[in-house]
C-alpha cells in the first residue's frame, strides 16, 4: 500500500494519472524518505498492527503523517520537474524529527 494516494501524487505534480513514469518517481520517493527516517512507516494502523503481529514491522514503526507525505510529494516533485538535485535538503528538514538511529 502506498504512503501517499496516486491521484494526490499526481496532481501534486501536474501530470497525467496515466504517467508511467509516475508510480516509479513516486516509490522512489516513498522509498527515500523512509530509507532516510531508519524505520518502517505504514499507510494506516490496520497495516501496522498487522506488521507487529507478523512480526515484521522492525524497531520504532510509525503510520505515516502529513509532514512524511509533504516530504514524499516535495521529493517526487522534484524527481518529477528536475531529476530531485536541489529537494534532498527541504525533504530532510520536513521528516528530521522522525528519523531514528542517527549514527553519532
Amino acid at each position: 500500500m502506498s504512503l501517499v494516494d496516486p491521484a494526490l501524487a499526481a496532481g501534486y505534480v501536474r501530470a497525467s494519472p496515466a504517467d508511467p513514469k509516475l508510480p516509479v518517481q513516486l516509490g522512489a520517493a516513498e522509498r527515500f524518505v523512509v530509507d532516510f527516517l531508519n524505520r518502517q512507516v505504514f499507510a494506516d494502523q490496520t497495516a501496522l498492527d498487522a506488521a507487529v503481529t507478523a512480526g515484521t514491522a522492525g524497531d520504532l514503526p510509525m503510520v505515516v503523517n502529513d509532514a512524511i507525505r509533504a516530504g514524499i510529494l516535495e521529493y517526487l516533485a522534484a524527481l518529477y520537474d528536475n531529476r530531485g538535485d536541489e529537494a534532498e535538503e527541504r525533504v530532510r528538514r520536513l521528516v528530521w524529527p522522525y528519523r531514528v538511529g542517527l549514527g553519532v
